[in-house]
């Protein structure tokens, strides 16, 4: 794989952390009926895209990885807990800590750990859903085009059956439940055929898959506000799912991948890209931690800048201060 086209997945990177902090800094201060409240689902929506890209470019730079042997396929899964495992204990830490300040009994206490070493809490799911699709890894490169198909049908499925326990039930279930491998592994499926077939996806098929998806997010999204207006309306939904296909299908063509050309501004955000691991197991503690000491704009958008330039500095800085020997098990390259 060429320079060129790494550079520009670290670009796309760069812009899905950015979608991730933008969705946990949201602040809907408009009313949903107005423009700008429908506007503002919209944008919420194609933002939930972001966490689907990062699972299925990992597919794709792992599409021809060597699993096909015990030992190949040993060495596989303990150099990726290494890079991804670690640093997830590390930064789940403060987590830990923190609730075990207010644990009152030994069932509290087992139930802290158990979260803290499988990835349950704050959104620190992604390392535990990672894995899991790492750990299916040599079925999924075996899959074509009608098993991605199938695949994506159903994490599509899938959702829409979490919606229906989400939106229509008081039952509260973990990230680590409703966002595991059934929920995201057509994602993965599709970024390890591209990878491996070197086929660039339709232009025609990911535009159509797109418009119709985000037009269907939008209302699906005004349609559980309706059903239950005290549910979390711009959360997973299948009709998300579709349009996340749809946009990380777009993102692969040789439209985008071959005319990519890196300039100084998008060095910057190629950086960011590069050390997304670890701005997404940290920024909700930066998050956690503004708000403790009062930070609490009204602007969406200034919670985000705050936040996400806060965060960027502080990884750079670390970057600087810290022995090498040190930063992998902060997940920084």
């Amino acid at each position: 794989m060429t320079k060129k086209r790494i550079t520009y997945y670290d670009f796309l990177k760069g812009l899905a952390i950015m979608g991730v902090v933008a969705i946990h800094t949201m602040i809907f201060n408009a009313a949903p009926s107005t423009i700008a409240g429908c506007g503002l689902a919209a944008f919420r929506n194609l933002l939930g895209c972001c966490v689907p890209f990062f699972v299925a470019v990992s597919g794709f730079f792992l599409c021809n990885k060597n699993v096909n042997s015990k030992l190949a396929y040993k060495d596989f899964l303990v150099s990726r807990l290494r890079v991804i495992y670690l640093p997830m204990l590390v930064w789940g830490l403060p987590w830990l800590l923190l609730n075990l300040l207010h644990v009152q009994n030994f069932g509290a206490l087992a139930y802290n750990v158990f979260m803290y070493f499988t990835g349950g809490l704050s959104i620190l799911y992604f390392i535990a859903l990672i894995i899991e699709l790492y750990v299916q890894l040599p079925v999924i490169q075996l899959v074509n085009k009608r098993m991605v198909i199938c695949l994506a049908i159903f994490s599509i499925s899938v959702t829409f059956g979490w919606s229906l326990v989400n939106y229509t039930t008081h039952l509260y279930m973990p990230l680590i439940v409703y966002c595991s491998f059934p929920t995201y592994i057509g994602y993965f499926a599709l970024g390890c055929f591209i990878g491996r077939s070197r086929l660039s996806p339709n232009m025609y098929m990911a535009v159509s898959t797109v418009t119709i998806g985000w037009v269907l997010s939008v209302l699906e999204s005004y349609y559980w506000l309706d059903f239950n207006p005290s549910s979390n309306w711009l959360g997973l939904k299948a009709s998300v799912q579709m349009l996340a296909f749809g946009v990380i299908s777009l993102l692969f063509t040789k439209t985008f991948t071959i005319n990519y050309k890196s300039t100084r501004c998008t060095h910057i955000i190629e950086w960011v890209g590069s050390q997304s691991m670890p701005i997404y197991m940290s920024h909700m503690l930066l998050l956690f931690t503004l708000r403790l000491i009062g930070f609490a704009p009204s602007l969406w958008v200034t919670n985000w800048a705050v936040v996400f330039l806060l965060d960027v500095f502080f990884i750079f800085i670390l970057t600087k201060i810290l022995p090498n020997r040190i930063l992998p098990y902060l997940g920084i390259r």
